[in-house]
């Protein structure tokens, strides 16, 4: 099943060839390609519909004009829950400014410890952590960033 989770994931997004050229694990920052936002929920928390249902509520009544689309994928070297996965934002900068309203109107899914992580990451990135399986690398990555 962790096979056909993976497969599914190269099919939705296409392994541009970018991503097939770049060695395991070597992330780029390139901020002008598409991105995702991934909610990734903390190992504690209960239920994975129930955040899903809350961020597609939440883009419903306040990000209605990007069409954005959500879906749920078992990650598990990600998290033992589903990790939902909101795209497509046309570059870093409108999916992080999605990331900044997000924070500033602090709905009921990003208080307390539902969240692990909240990642804005380029679709090509995110081939890559999928096919390397190595969060540790995507998390030093994200520092190289800072």
């Amino acid at each position: 099943m962790h096979r056909l989770t993976l497969l599914v994931l190269f099919i939705v997004f296409g392994l541009s060839s970018n991503a097939q050229n770049n060695p395991e694990n070597n992330f780029v920052s390139n901020p002008n390609t598409e991105h995702v936002v991934l909610f990734i929920p903390n190992e504690s928390f209960g239920i994975s519909r129930e955040l899903a249902g809350e961020v597609a509520k939440y883009n419903a009544k306040n990000h209605i004009d990007l069409k954005l689309d959500l879906k749920q994928y078992r990650i598990p070297f990600l998290s033992s829950k589903a990790t939902i996965l909101v795209r497509t934002f046309k570059s870093y900068s409108v999916a992080n400014e999605y990331i900044k309203t997000i924070q500033q109107k602090n709905p009921d899914f990003i208080r307390g410890q539902i969240l692990e992580y909240t990642w804005v990451i380029s679709i090509d990135n995110f081939n890559t952590l999928i096919r390397s399986k190595d969060k540790k690398s995507y998390l030093a990555f994200l520092e190289t960033l800072k």
